[in-house]
């Protein structure tokens, strides 16, 4: 009789759509932990750019400018000496020329460096997994029609703002206001959820290689080469940028000890 039948003979079977619609929503939550996880780690490795750009140029702006200078110094008193015309004459001006541009360019950078406001800390671990959390919750790409798309984005901006700036208890507020929210809910069939699902998946893979795009973006600036080497010596204990520092003051010692032995010159000549 069928109501004699097992309990496991009598579980309903799921329908293929239903079966397809539980398929699809496991790899949207796959592709949203990935996503998240993804926008974390470029939040990350941007903010630690910007962190090594502005403390490299901090501490190797005035020098490189105080090198310019002397140089340029050096170049200029060589060309003056130069009473010949011919190649060798419109080569010194030239290099002089170059030198003394080069000086003003670098220090009037040196100049700015020191006016731009002091790098923030490094963002925490758990900093971190808070954003990453944030970004799970108020994506724009996991939102369900453009009205929460827009406010997402919005969101979203806030939410890498906050975290460049460190700000945790912002984070904290988005994340706190997302979970309140009451969302409304439409369409719960499972075609509408199908195709919902579907329509995010795809919102997602636009997302990620978006992000492929700006990651490749970040390594194409002419200083990534030098933060991605630090970074790979750094972790072998090594100090390369203290190493440059070194270099770079033996030279300006150099370069100074130089100007120095063609003013001596120049007063003795006089």
């Amino acid at each position: 009789m069928p109501h004699d039948w097992p309990m496991a003979e009598r579980k309903v079977r799921q329908t293929p759509e239903a079966e397809h619609l539980a398929e699809q929503e496991r790899l949207f939550s796959e592709l949203t932990e990935q996503l998240a996880t993804r926008e974390t780690n470029l939040a990350t490795l941007g903010s630690d750019f910007a962190r090594f750009r502005a403390a490299y140029l901090i501490r190797f702006a005035p020098l490189y400018a105080e090198l310019d200078r002397l140089e340029a110094d050096i170049a200029r008193i060589l060309a003056e000496r130069m009473h010949t015309e011919g190649p060798e004459a419109d080569f010194a001006r030239e290099r002089a020329e170059t030198a003394e541009a080069r000086a003003a360019e670098s220090g009037a950078a040196a100049e700015d460096v020191a006016a731009e406001p002091e790098a923030l800390p490094e963002p925490g671990p758990d900093l971190k997994a808070l954003y990453r959390q944030v970004a799970k919750a108020v994506h724009p790409d996991l939102a369900a029609d453009e009205h929460e798309r827009a406010r997402r984005t919005q969101l979203m901006a806030a939410a890498s703002a906050a975290y460049a700036a460190g700000d945790e208890a912002a984070l904290t507020r988005m994340l706190d206001g997302e979970a309140a929210r009451p969302e409304a809910i439409v369409g719960d069939d499972t075609g509408a959820r199908l195709v919902r699902t579907l329509r995010q998946i795809a919102q997602v893979r636009r997302r990620l290689a978006e992000l492929d795009e700006l990651s490749q973006a970040l390594e194409d600036d002419p200083m990534w080469l030098l933060f991605d080497t630090v970074r790979a010596r750094k972790a072998k204990g090594e100090d390369p940028l203290g190493e440059t520092e070194v270099d770079l003051l033996a030279r300006i010692n150099s370069a100074r000890a130089q100007l120095e032995a063609l003013r001596l010159s120049a007063t003795g000549a006089a």
